[in-house]
């Protein structure tokens, strides 16, 4: 049986996470002699073809949302769902005109939920199955029952985790048994492994992460510029997530760079004592295979960020807080206190595309 000679990978463009958790897989994939064609669009698009600049790319239609830091993340999604539904179907379209031109063999859509076809073997890749509503539980099956009825146009769902416990996702991924093909993958990082915080002298006191849709991107950009002047002393590096022009004046101890590849994430963390970001999936996986220390801040009604801080913290992997009550200088000294400690099984990912490759068709 031959195996699959041409994929292609598109992650969502909601912030850099989705993207960056793509890029272990798609090294995984070029290891393996598979010919891979990317599709993205905006910052995370523009990660990836940094990643990989000699790989063929497509430009994907993106959805167009945005955050409310007032209302749950499922309110403001439901509002904007006649959006989303379109973005979905403009992502069938495409799909289907791509491979009514060209023969790809296999997707990997990273919450994409429009990217399935008949054509093709499709699978949806996502850690969020059991969307958490917030607070109230009651819209929870409603969610569950609205995103199985679309993960289920796939033919096979891959999650980024580990399977039973302890593991990275909680509920998100575990609340109960799945009735649909799946694997579970594995943390995926495209990070090295390894214990970033071993007792050494570090350039930085801390790196500043940033990523997620505008404007709460920006938003708790200026909050960091705010409080720079009450830091210990020391150096700061302020990776922006962000090409756009900064328009706040760069306090004289930070360092800024707007966009960084892995190898420049890498040696940042690797030489900082400690990392303030979001509390998103990718960061989280990222900061549990590299052993760092982080001070994990939630995305303000993003309630699976909220849902994945206050999982870790009681854990005491990593300590969080919300954004309107942040204070570096009592936060930061409170997250050195924190450490992950999360064995990684890398096995799981090569059963999983092994399994693709000797698939029937």
């Amino acid at each position: 049986m031959a195996s699959p000679k041409k994929i292609l990978v598109a992650p969502l463009d909601w912030g850099l996470g989705h993207a960056a958790r793509c890029i272990p897989l798609i090294r995984n994939l070029l290891e393996k002699k598979m010919e891979v064609v990317l599709g993205g669009s905006g910052i995370s698009g523009q990660l990836l073809q940094l990643e990989f600049p000699d790989l063929p790319y497509e430009e994907i239609p993106g959805y167009e949302v945005s955050y409310s830091s007032k209302l749950p993340m499922a309110i403001t999604m439901l509002r904007q769902a006649p959006g989303i539904l379109r973005s979905i179907q403009q992502e069938k379209k495409w799909i289907d005109e791509k491979l009514s031109k060209e023969k790809i063999d296999i997707v990997v859509s990273d919450h994409r939920y429009g990217l399935h076809n008949k054509k093709a073997y499709c699978i949806f890749m996502g850690h969020q199955l059991f969307i958490s509503s917030g607070n109230n539980d009651l819209l929870d099956p409603v969610l569950w029952k609205v995103n199985r009825s679309y993960i289920e146009n796939f033919d096979c769902c891959w999650i980024p985790d580990l399977p039973g416990e302890p593991n990275a996702s909680g509920k998100l991924s575990h609340k109960t048994e799945l009735s649909f093909p799946h694997f579970f993958i594995g943390l995926l990082s495209r990070l090295q492994p390894g214990p970033s915080n071993i007792k050494k002298p570090k350039h930085y006191k801390a790196a500043f992460i940033l990523s997620g849709l505008e404007p709460l991107r920006t938003d708790l950009e200026n909050k960091i510029i705010d409080q720079s002047d009450q830091l210990p002393p020391g150096k700061y590096v302020l990776l922006r997530g962000s090409r756009e022009n900064m328009k706040r004046s760069i306090p004289d101890h930070f360092e800024v760079i707007d966009l960084a590849g892995s190898d420049v994430s890498q040696k940042i963390i690797a030489a900082s004592e400690l990392v303030v970001s979001r509390s998103g999936y990718s960061s989280i996986m990222d900061y549990m295979v590299t052993g760092t220390r982080a001070l994990l801040i939630p995305t303000p009604g993003q309630t699976e960020q909220e849902y994945l801080a206050g999982f870790h913290h009681q854990a005491n992997h990593f300590y969080s807080v919300l954004q309107d009550q942040l204070d570096l200088r009592r936060d930061l000294p409170l997250a050195l206190t924190y450490h992950p400690e999360l064995i990684n099984n890398v096995n799981l990912l090569e059963t999983a595309i092994e399994a693709l490759i000797n698939r029937r068709d």
